[in-house]
């Protein structure tokens, strides 16, 4: 099992994948409220681009059932909400659709576009993207939050996530397309962290699993990447999926 333990600030190690970090906050009170993030400044939500909320589906719930129900979004448009959560043991998730992005020769952007529809095509890339929390109410933890919920990329904790301490190791799993992915890249950082840097970077082993100590308490922003080649090299250069996993770590 690899064990990486680091202090040291990563700057843009991921910096490919992640332009934008995407990740799922939530909160129990008179109702149930959760926020996409998508930016740098985690975990503080912002306004999603006009051009780009298409890009991502309806917040939703999966409970212990495996049932899933999705919430409305309310207000500024990175904003769902549901109906109060009884005690027990949820996972907030989020996807990032399915979306090809190709850059040309002159150093332009294009969504959806890709080697058979924009001209003079320097690189593209087929990115999906997931976002998950693990939210327990009360003492009623379920281990169907150790498992996958079905998610095209996605980060499972392996450790009980209500006894996640600083500096003791605990693990998580990543998983794309269904199987565990052999020497991931994660990183991982904490609340209020400088935007841009990590606290956390390490690999996944041949089972998919890294074993993660964290340096200090708080929310932590998890996040792994796949990348393969895509299947029609004369459509596309690379598939890449990245899965991104909140953490609350105890003192």
């Amino acid at each position: 099992m690899k064990k990486i333990l680091t202090s040291l600030v990563v700057a843009g190690v991921l910096s490919g994948a992640f332009a934008h970090d995407f990740w799922v906050t939530g909160k129990n009170a008179d109702k149930f409220g959760a926020d996409i993030g998508y930016g740098h400044g985690f975990p503080m939500p912002e306004k999603i681009e006009d051009k780009r909320v298409g890009l991502f589906e309806p917040l939703y719930i999966v409970d212990k059932t495996g049932s899933k129900t999705v919430l409305k979004q309310v207000g500024e448009n990175y904003h769902y909400e549901g109906e109060k959560l009884k005690k027990g043991s949820y996972v907030l998730a989020g996807d990032y659709k399915p979306t090809f992005w190709s850059k040309d020769k002159d150093g332009k952007w294009h969504q959806d576009g890709h080697k058979e529809n924009v001209k003079n095509v320097e690189s593209c890339g087929f990115y999906a993207r997931t976002a998950k929390s693990i939210i327990v109410e009360g003492d009623q933890v379920e281990d169907f939050i150790y498992k996958p919920i079905g998610q095209i990329t996605e980060i499972v904790p392996l450790s009980d996530v209500t006894k996640i301490k600083v500096n003791t190791p605990f693990k998580l799993q990543f998983f794309a397309n269904g199987k565990p992915a052999k020497v991931a890249k994660v990183t991982g950082v904490i609340e209020g962290f400088p935007e841009g840097k990590y606290t956390f970077f390490g690999t996944t082993d041949l089972q998919g699993v890294i074993e993660v100590i964290a340096i200090k308490e708080g929310n932590w922003l998890f996040q792994a990447k796949h990348e393969t080649a895509y299947a029609d090299p004369k459509k596309c250069d690379k598939e890449e999926l990245d899965a991104s996993l909140v953490i609350k770590v105890n003192k």
